[in-house]
């Protein structure tokens, strides 16, 4: 899924702010919120508590391929 799907699919309200944003500063704050999405989800769903999974799940992936 894409950090601007992400957005449109996970809020309202801050995906219609985001659009107000020129174009490439759009496209960043959907990719920061993507990656914020995804954090609160893995550390919602972390079996253990531990956030091993936590950090492997949302902190490698993303940071990889993120640009400004």
């Amino acid at each position: 899924m894409t950090p601007a799907a992400v957005l449109a699919a996970s809020s309202k309200s801050f995906a219609l702010a985001a659009r107000l944003l020129p174009r490439r500063e759009r496209e960043a704050v959907a990719a920061m919120y993507a990656w914020c999405r995804r954090a609160d989800d893995a550390v919602d769903l972390d079996p253990d508590g531990d956030g091993a999974v936590t950090v492997a799940f949302v902190i490698a992936p993303p940071l990889a391929s993120f640009t400004l």
